[in-house]
């Protein structure tokens, strides 16, 4: 079985004078909604508060690697929506925030957040479909036979 990309996932970035802007994908929404609601905390907010003290304006995302649409590479990343904090990010340790990202996901039953191997990338977008069903929409999982 593979995982075929049906549409991307990238986010816009549109560059100004002094400042870029992120228009989140649908998926980068949809994931952020999830996992790290506004006002009140979820599990895994409240842990990089606990661990970070801050969150600022965090965002989830998808990257993804693939030949002929078929998924070779995919990992879960964060980032900060405002341009000025993400220039000046020092005050936020991101790869202190990228270790909680991992401990959490593991936590809630994903294996990697990073997945190379066709079973890994399987069973990354299978648990990703059990919160985020939009996940159906960009990602579908076919035979071999298929291709």
């Amino acid at each position: 079985m593979k995982v075929l990309l049906l549409k991307s996932t990238e986010d816009m970035n549109w560059g100004g004078d002094d400042y870029d802007v992120i228009s989140l994908n649908p998926i980068s929404k949809a994931l952020t909604d999830c996992y790290l609601p506004l006002w009140s905390p979820s599990p895994l907010k409240a842990m990089l508060l606990k661990r970070l003290g801050t969150v600022k304006q965090l965002y989830l995302s998808l990257k993804v690697r693939y030949a002929d649409n078929i998924v070779t590479f995919i990992s879960l990343r964060c980032n900060l929506l405002d341009d000025v904090e993400r220039l000046y990010s020092s005050e936020m340790d991101m790869e202190a925030v990228y270790q909680c990202l991992k401990q959490y996901f593991h936590n809630i039953g994903y294996r990697n957040i990073e997945c190379t191997g066709d079973e890994d990338i399987i069973c990354f977008v299978k648990r990703l479909e059990q919160d985020v069903p939009l996940t159906k929409a960009y990602f579908e999982i076919i035979e071999d036979e298929g291709l």
